[in-house]
């Protein structure tokens, strides 16, 4: 066995010459493996990142640079069992303002170059890659790519409490300065997806590091910011990735964030990776038995994995289910048309399956049953319009939402009486939503703040935030798309304890992310989160969807600790 650097390669590869049977590579679990003849002889190329269990099969590397590779491995995975048992000394030179459980990761940083760290939202995953920065012999050049609202909410504030020295520099603002030296270029995903060629050119040259705050982003492999991030930033130095839910939806979603900052420690290709460790039941990838070990523990190499639970003594959280049911009258006729529509894509999703096709395409269909739970029927008509390319006429859809019913409005000024005087979030998905609160509350009007799509300034957003955070705001009405990730909603004097679902969608990842804007590092009360259901509804399957998907998750994140 040897290992060799081409010309031009980031990795090493290790190379084992001669021929190996299909069931000894069967007993490396999923390791990716290229094999190429050369003159009569094959030689098989496997990623540098197996070379250990490489090792226990073929013996120890004959050439000099695999022999110091083998060595470096070693060496830094006993530092981090020994940062993982607390005796590490570099744990003493942590700040000393940070957590155990942060001097933990901060110290697993200073020692590895790419690391995931799947830290639940409120455990200080923003402070630990500031102070990382701010080491002198680390000081390069960063990018961290990142939700749009953590720009002002998050990275911009606490860059300013806790490193003033930083020069930041905000390119979804401005992004000209991407042509200056700054210590940390602050960029959100939209902006990195639609000019990533720009970015590259700009950046790339200087960059030392890159960090991927909120690194779910990247969980669909064919999405335009994670091939963005792999072919444009995957070979700086210094890859870091951030989430609190790296993969809510299923463990297929970790493949591209550690093919990120690992290429080759999972199958080399998202098909391989799949085809490995998964079987497909129609549009879903479902884990085989057993696989999920695998899974985690070859990415417990490269992650760690921290709950609340552990690592903070915060109050508990309270989720109370608040049941109404639907209207079913000449006025409010939510119930007859729930059962209409329901009925009718039960025969359009039968018909597709008697058709053999899928029915993943439903899937948008079958959400409309939310519209009527909240109390909107939706209607489509159509308008002459024109072509724009071609210049001739054309009839353009439209929709028009209907309110008929106030039923989960009455019992949100329910909850709000019962609450009393306290700061409350509210959150809602619909932007008809927020425009049916703000008519039919208007005694709240000077005490309320709406974030949602709608609210486009980050400025205005901001000052929302701040408001809310200081106390002057008693309420904040927010879309979890749009103020979910990273914004801390707690006013440090008395800390809002009560948040409630307004409505729902099937993302387990909004769901968990909205609930810790307040349920964090200063909370200080129980948190009571309440949920309004409508009986024999689409609520109901949500709402029992979330919780069973919050369970694999969470079985998931605890092979990584």
């Amino acid at each position: 066995m040897q290992v060799h650097t081409a010309p031009g390669s980031l990795y090493p590869v290790v190379i084992i010459k001669g021929s190996i049977p299909q069931q000894f590579l069967n007993l490396l679990d999923g390791v990716s493996c290229n094999k190429q003849e050369y003159r009569g002889d094959t030689y098989n190329y496997f990623p540098f990142w197996h070379i250990e269990k490489l090792a226990i099969y073929f013996g120890e590397p004959q050439n000099e640079e695999g022999k110091v590779l083998l060595r470096n491995l070693r060496e830094q995975q006993e530092q981090i069992d020994a940062i993982r048992e607390g005796t590490h000394p570099l744990l003493r030179q942590a700040p000393r303002y940070f957590y155990e459980h942060q001097k933990i990761a901060w110290a697993i940083a200073v020692v590895c170059r790419t690391f995931a760290f799947f830290l639940e939202p409120g455990l200080g995953k923003t402070a630990i890659m500031i102070e990382l920065m701010r080491i002198p012999s680390r000081r390069t050049p960063t990018l961290v790519i990142m939700p749009t609202t953590l720009i002002q909410g998050t990275w911009i504030p606490e860059i300013e409490k806790w490193a003033p020295e930083l020069q930041v520099a905000d390119l979804q603002a401005t992004p000209d300065l991407a042509t200056q030296p700054f210590d940390v270029y602050l960029l959100n995903k939209e902006k990195l997806a639609r000019s990533p060629e720009y970015y590259y050119n700009m950046l790339s040259y200087k960059l030392g590091r890159v960090i991927i705050d909120e690194s779910s982003m990247m969980k669909n492999p064919s999405s335009k910011t994670s091939s963005s991030l792999i072919k444009y930033f995957g070979t700086v130095a210094e890859r870091y990735l951030l989430s609190g839910t790296p993969a809510p939806n299923g463990a297929d979603e970790y493949w591209s964030q550690i093919h990120f900052i690992r290429p080759g420690l999972l199958p080399i290709t998202y098909g391989e990776y799949t085809k490995e460790y998964f079987t497909q039941s129609g549009v879903k990838n479902t884990i085989k038995i057993g696989s999920l070990e695998s899974v985690m523990d070859r990415i417990s190499s490269c992650s760690i994995s921290m709950k609340k639970e552990d690592c903070l003594d915060l109050p508990r959280k309270n989720y109370i289910e608040k049941w109404i049911e639907l209207p079913d009258t000449k006025e409010s006729p939510c119930r007859k048309a729930y059962n209409q529509l329901k009925y009718k894509l039960e025969q359009e999703m039968y018909q597709l399956q008697e058709e053999g096709k899928k029915t993943g395409s439903m899937f948008a269909q079958i959400m409309k049953l939310r519209e009527i739970t909240s109390g909107f029927i939706v209607t489509s008509y159509f308008e002459q319009g024109m072509n724009m390319k071609t210049g001739l006429p054309k009839k353009i859809r439209k929709t028009k939402w209907n309110f008929v019913s106030d039923h989960k409005y009455r019992m949100l000024a329910e909850l709000l009486e019962e609450i009393g005087p306290k700061q409350v979030v509210i959150w809602m998905n619909f932007k008809e939503d927020f425009r049916q609160l703000y008519h039919l509350f208007p005694a709240l009007r000077n005490r309320i703040g709406y974030i949602y799509g709608d609210i486009t300034k980050q400025e205005e957003r901001a000052a929302i935030i701040k408001n809310f955070q200081t106390g002057k705001l008693q309420y904040i009405a927010a879309n979890p798309a749009s103020l979910g990730h990273g914004v801390t909603l707690i006013n440090p004097a008395n800390p809002c304890s009560d948040v409630i679902y307004f409505d729902l969608d099937y993302s387990l990842e909004k769901f968990i992310q909205s609930q810790d804007r307040v349920h964090r590092i200063g909370q200080t009360k129980s948190v009571n989160y309440w949920a309004i259901l409508a009986k024999d509804t689409i609520d109901e399957a949500i709402w029992d969807r979330l919780k069973a998907k919050k369970e694999l998750l969470d079985e998931g994140m605890s092979l990584l600790k």
